[in-house]
């Protein structure tokens, strides 16, 4: 089997060096509307881009849990970075437009999920300490281990008084 191997014109390599170049330069160079290329050529063009090389995670590092304003912050961060990729899709490209939205629909959809999840996680902590410190304000030693027997007891039986 023999591998077909097209003839390109002397100055094509110096045009290539040129778009590369301008797309490290400018990522949107193809999708300024002054770009004359068609769709099909300034598709193939983007290829050239150089890619973005994403840091992989280093798990040596001491692991530190997260606050739930540290995550809170993460997802709105998370949220803006698809915003941003959304914005550098080429829309000539249906096919991948229609793929981001469905992307970030769900996306969205999960990550409003999360902030109820901890706004309610964050209530129910309030909750907790506004309780726990009524309980030491209010009431002698013997009172509040009397109050801890008593809700030991009664989510050991699951019993909750009406």
């Amino acid at each position: 089997m023999s591998t077909f191997y097209p003839d390109f014109p002397d100055n094509v390599e110096f045009s290539l060096i040129v778009v590369i170049k301008a797309l490290e330069e400018n990522p949107n160079y193809l999708n300024d509307p002054d770009c004359p290329y068609n769709g099909k050529l300034r598709e193939m063009l983007q290829h050239l881009a150089p890619k973005a090389e994403v840091a992989a995670p280093n798990f040596d590092e001491d692991f530190e849990p997260r606050t739930n304003d540290q995550l809170e912050r993460e997802v709105t961060k998370l949220l803006d970075d698809i915003k941003v990729f959304g914005t550098q899709l080429n829309a000539g490209d249906v096919t991948e437009r229609m793929s981001y939205f469905r992307t970030h629909t769900n996306l969205l959809e999960k990550l409003v999920s999360m902030k109820e999840r901890m706004g309610n996680v964050k209530s129910v902590a309030t909750f907790q300490a506004i309780v726990l410190n009524c309980i030491e304000e209010s009431l002698t030693a013997d009172q509040r281990t009397q109050v801890m027997d008593n809700l030991h007891q009664q989510i050991q039986t699951g019993v909750i008084p009406q």
